[in-house]
Protein backbone atom coordinates (compact mmCIF):
# COMPACT_ATOMS: atom_id res chain seq x y z
CA UNK A 1 0.00 0.00 0.00
CA UNK A 2 2.81 2.38 0.93
CA UNK A 3 4.62 1.61 -2.36
CA UNK A 4 1.45 2.45 -4.31
CA UNK A 5 1.09 5.80 -2.54
CA UNK A 6 4.74 6.62 -3.25
CA UNK A 7 4.32 5.77 -6.94
CA UNK A 8 1.14 7.87 -7.12
CA UNK A 9 2.89 10.81 -5.47
CA UNK A 10 5.78 10.58 -7.91
CA UNK A 11 3.38 10.57 -10.86
CA UNK A 12 1.64 13.66 -9.50
CA UNK A 13 4.97 15.47 -9.19
CA UNK A 14 5.95 14.48 -12.72
CA UNK A 15 2.54 15.63 -14.01
CA UNK A 16 2.95 18.98 -12.25
CA UNK A 17 6.43 19.42 -13.70
CA UNK A 18 5.21 18.60 -17.22
CA UNK A 19 2.28 20.99 -16.79
CA UNK A 20 4.67 23.78 -15.78
CA UNK A 21 6.94 23.08 -18.76
CA UNK A 22 3.94 23.03 -21.10
CA UNK A 23 2.70 26.41 -19.83
CA UNK A 24 6.20 27.89 -20.19
CA UNK A 25 6.39 26.54 -23.74
CA UNK A 26 3.02 28.11 -24.58
CA UNK A 27 4.19 31.50 -23.29
CA UNK A 28 7.40 31.22 -25.29
CA UNK A 29 5.43 30.16 -28.39
CA UNK A 30 3.12 33.18 -28.05
CA UNK A 31 6.15 35.47 -27.75
CA UNK A 32 7.74 33.93 -30.84
CA UNK A 33 4.51 34.31 -32.80
CA UNK A 34 4.29 37.97 -31.82
CA UNK A 35 7.91 38.54 -32.81
CA UNK A 36 7.39 36.73 -36.11
CA UNK A 37 4.31 38.85 -36.94
CA UNK A 38 6.24 42.02 -36.13
CA UNK A 39 9.20 41.00 -38.33
CA UNK A 40 6.84 40.05 -41.16
CA UNK A 41 5.19 43.47 -41.03
CA UNK A 42 8.58 45.21 -41.08
CA UNK A 43 9.70 43.12 -44.08
CA UNK A 44 6.51 43.97 -46.00
CA UNK A 45 6.97 47.68 -45.29
CA UNK A 46 10.60 47.50 -46.43
CA UNK A 47 9.63 45.66 -49.63
CA UNK A 48 7.03 48.33 -50.42
CA UNK A 49 9.59 51.05 -49.83
CA UNK A 50 12.09 49.31 -52.11
CA UNK A 51 9.49 49.20 -54.90
CA UNK A 52 8.76 52.92 -54.44
CA UNK A 53 12.42 53.80 -54.58
CA UNK A 54 13.29 51.69 -57.61
CA UNK A 55 12.29 54.39 -60.06
CA UNK A 56 11.73 58.12 -60.34
CA UNK A 57 8.98 59.00 -57.87
CA UNK A 58 7.16 62.32 -57.92
CA UNK A 59 6.50 63.31 -54.36
CA UNK A 60 3.07 64.54 -53.28
CA UNK A 61 4.41 67.79 -51.84
CA UNK A 62 5.98 68.97 -55.12
CA UNK A 63 3.96 71.71 -56.78
CA UNK A 64 4.44 72.20 -60.52
CA UNK A 65 3.81 75.63 -62.07
CA UNK A 66 3.74 76.61 -65.73
CA UNK A 67 6.45 78.81 -67.22
CA UNK A 68 7.15 80.02 -70.79
CA UNK A 69 9.60 77.21 -71.62
CA UNK A 70 9.12 74.33 -69.21
CA UNK A 71 7.88 73.24 -65.85
CA UNK A 72 9.96 71.51 -63.20
CA UNK A 73 9.46 68.45 -61.02
CA UNK A 74 11.92 67.85 -58.19
CA UNK A 75 14.29 70.29 -59.91
CA UNK A 76 14.43 68.29 -63.16
CA UNK A 77 13.17 69.81 -66.39
CA UNK A 78 10.56 67.68 -68.10
CA UNK A 79 9.78 67.56 -71.82
CA UNK A 80 7.51 70.13 -73.43
CA UNK A 81 5.87 69.78 -76.85
CA UNK A 82 4.31 72.63 -78.83
CA UNK A 83 1.93 72.26 -81.76
CA UNK A 84 -0.94 74.21 -83.25
CA UNK A 85 -3.14 75.18 -80.34
CA UNK A 86 -1.61 72.68 -77.93
CA UNK A 87 1.12 72.66 -75.31
CA UNK A 88 2.08 69.31 -73.81
CA UNK A 89 4.41 68.49 -70.92
CA UNK A 90 5.30 65.09 -69.50
CA UNK A 91 7.61 63.43 -66.97
CA UNK A 92 9.95 60.47 -67.13
CA UNK A 93 8.32 57.04 -67.68
CA UNK A 94 7.55 54.95 -64.60
CA UNK A 95 6.59 51.27 -64.44
CA UNK A 96 6.51 50.29 -60.75
CA UNK A 97 5.33 51.63 -57.43
CA UNK A 98 2.94 54.38 -56.36
CA UNK A 99 3.57 57.83 -57.83
CA UNK A 100 1.89 61.17 -57.25
CA UNK A 101 2.24 64.43 -59.16
CA UNK A 102 0.66 67.75 -58.17
CA UNK A 103 0.07 70.99 -60.04
CA UNK A 104 -1.35 74.36 -59.03
CA UNK A 105 -4.43 75.15 -61.10
CA UNK A 106 -3.63 78.37 -63.03
CA UNK A 107 -7.28 79.37 -63.32
CA UNK A 108 -7.48 79.15 -67.11
CA UNK A 109 -9.66 76.57 -68.85
CA UNK A 110 -8.66 73.82 -71.26
CA UNK A 111 -6.01 72.02 -69.21
CA UNK A 112 -5.88 68.22 -69.03
CA UNK A 113 -3.88 66.52 -66.31
CA UNK A 114 -3.27 62.80 -65.83
CA UNK A 115 -1.28 59.96 -67.37
CA UNK A 116 -0.51 58.53 -70.81
CA UNK A 117 0.95 55.36 -72.23
CA UNK A 118 4.70 56.07 -72.19
CA UNK A 119 5.16 54.46 -75.62
CA UNK A 120 2.71 56.86 -77.30
CA UNK A 121 3.41 60.11 -75.48
CA UNK A 122 4.73 62.22 -78.34
CA UNK A 123 2.04 61.22 -80.80
CA UNK A 124 -0.94 61.98 -78.59
CA UNK A 125 0.40 65.10 -76.93
CA UNK A 126 0.79 66.62 -80.40
CA UNK A 127 -2.90 66.15 -81.21
CA UNK A 128 -4.51 66.38 -77.79
CA UNK A 129 -3.75 63.81 -75.13
CA UNK A 130 -7.37 63.19 -74.16
CA UNK A 131 -8.04 61.72 -77.62
CA UNK A 132 -5.92 58.67 -76.85
CA UNK A 133 -7.70 55.49 -75.77
CA UNK A 134 -4.75 54.94 -73.44
CA UNK A 135 -5.05 58.29 -71.71
CA UNK A 136 -6.47 58.83 -68.22
CA UNK A 137 -6.97 62.56 -67.68
CA UNK A 138 -9.10 65.10 -65.83
CA UNK A 139 -10.16 68.52 -67.16
CA UNK A 140 -9.76 71.60 -64.99
CA UNK A 141 -12.69 73.39 -66.66
CA UNK A 142 -15.42 70.96 -65.62
CA UNK A 143 -13.89 68.12 -63.54
CA UNK A 144 -14.76 65.47 -66.12
CA UNK A 145 -12.48 62.46 -66.64
CA UNK A 146 -11.42 61.97 -70.26
CA UNK A 147 -10.15 59.00 -72.27
CA UNK A 148 -10.42 58.50 -76.04
CA UNK A 149 -12.06 61.93 -76.24
CA UNK A 150 -14.98 60.82 -74.05
CA UNK A 151 -15.82 61.70 -70.45
CA UNK A 152 -17.07 58.81 -68.30
CA UNK A 153 -17.51 60.60 -64.95
CA UNK A 154 -17.22 63.96 -63.22
CA UNK A 155 -15.34 65.00 -60.10
CA UNK A 156 -15.25 68.40 -58.42
CA UNK A 157 -13.23 70.60 -60.75
CA UNK A 158 -10.21 72.41 -59.35
CA UNK A 159 -10.54 76.16 -58.83
CA UNK A 160 -7.80 78.70 -59.43
CA UNK A 161 -4.91 78.27 -57.01
CA UNK A 162 -5.99 74.86 -55.73
CA UNK A 163 -3.55 71.95 -55.60
CA UNK A 164 -4.61 69.31 -58.10
CA UNK A 165 -2.99 65.87 -57.78
CA UNK A 166 -3.03 62.57 -59.64
CA UNK A 167 -1.82 59.38 -57.94
CA UNK A 168 -0.98 56.31 -60.03
CA UNK A 169 -0.70 52.87 -58.43
CA UNK A 170 1.13 50.86 -61.08
CA UNK A 171 0.58 47.53 -59.32
CA UNK A 172 -3.22 47.98 -59.05
CA UNK A 173 -3.22 50.04 -62.30
CA UNK A 174 -5.48 52.74 -60.82
CA UNK A 175 -5.36 56.53 -61.08
CA UNK A 176 -7.01 58.63 -58.35
CA UNK A 177 -7.38 62.41 -58.28
CA UNK A 178 -7.14 64.78 -55.32
CA UNK A 179 -8.18 68.42 -54.87
CA UNK A 180 -6.28 70.10 -52.03
CA UNK A 181 -5.53 66.63 -50.65
CA UNK A 182 -9.14 65.39 -50.76
CA UNK A 183 -9.59 62.22 -52.81
CA UNK A 184 -12.22 62.54 -55.52
CA UNK A 185 -15.03 60.05 -56.04
CA UNK A 186 -14.29 58.94 -59.60
CA UNK A 187 -11.05 57.33 -60.80
CA UNK A 188 -9.55 55.31 -63.64
CA UNK A 189 -8.81 51.58 -63.66
CA UNK A 190 -6.55 49.57 -66.02
CA UNK A 191 -4.23 52.52 -66.67
CA UNK A 192 -1.31 51.87 -69.06
CA UNK A 193 2.06 50.64 -67.77
CA UNK A 194 4.65 52.07 -68.21
CA UNK A 195 3.21 55.57 -68.12
CA UNK A 196 4.12 59.24 -67.93
CA UNK A 197 2.38 62.02 -66.04
CA UNK A 198 1.19 64.59 -68.55
CA UNK A 199 -0.26 68.09 -68.78
CA UNK A 200 -2.04 68.94 -72.00
CA UNK A 201 -3.07 72.61 -72.37
CA UNK A 202 -5.26 73.85 -75.21
CA UNK A 203 -4.53 77.35 -76.51
CA UNK A 204 -2.48 78.19 -73.44
CA UNK A 205 0.37 80.69 -73.62
CA UNK A 206 2.30 78.93 -70.87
Amino acid sequence: MEATQTSFSNLQQQHAQLQTKFEEAEIQNAQLRSELANKTQIIQQMKAEVVRNEEFVVSSNIIVTFSPEHFRVNGSTVTRINSTGWVGCFTKPVSKGIHRMSIRNPGTDGIMFGVLNAAKTSKYLTFGANKSSEAAMMNNADGYLYSAGKYPARNIWPREGQEWSAEADLEKRTLHFFIDGIQQQHHFMSIPVPLVFAIDAFYQDV
